[in-house]
């Protein structure tokens, strides 16, 4: 059972609700993801709290605990449903890019090449685990290198670019 002082605090801090620190009559109950499903097992998803005016009663007492279980069961499902779409999209774009015939990069801010897709070895000659690791502009022409640069530097600022760049590759 979470600390009620500390969950008390927490929400007096956080909500500015000052007179949280004066109930003496404060039900507190964790949601924690009980059988290891989330993502990160043994995380807290919530905190219930329910301050009451007058005194706690076993049945309050129990009626909050059936709730706290029931929101817990809640939110470990819509967990576990996202992860399950999340998973399933995951690996449908995973499908795309595997299976394009366009070469496909994941470039760093200083160019470096932290992913290329297999038909980088049909188009350019260099396998996906030659240019792992590369600079993007150690691969490009020395008289396309200004222009590649500057496309990546502009994508690397937040603009926002749609549209062809073409350039020669060694």
């Amino acid at each position: 059972a979470p600390d009620i002082d500390a969950a008390r605090a927490f929400y007096a801090d956080t909500l500015g609700i000052e007179h949280l620190s004066n109930t003496p009559n404060l039900i507190a109950r964790s949601l924690w993801d009980p059988d290891g499903t989330a993502a990160a097992a043994g995380e807290l998803h919530a905190l219930m709290l329910v301050a009451v005016p007058g005194t706690i009663g076993a049945a309050i007492t129990q009626t909050i605990e059936a709730l706290t279980a029931q929101a817990a069961l809640a939110l470990d499902s819509a967990l576990l449903t996202e992860e399950l779409f999340l998973k399933q999209s995951e690996a449908r774009f995973a499908s795309l890019v595997r299976n394009a015939s366009d070469v496909v990069t994941v470039v760093e801010i200083d160019s470096t090449i932290t992913y290329a897709s297999p038909s980088s070895q049909r188009t350019l000659g260099y396998s996906s685990g030659d240019l792992d690791g590369t600079r993007f502009v150690d691969l490009v022409h020395e008289d396309d290198k200004t222009r590649a640069l500057s496309f990546i530097s502009a994508a690397s600022e937040g603009e926002e670019l749609t549209g062809t760049l073409e350039f020669r590759v060694r």
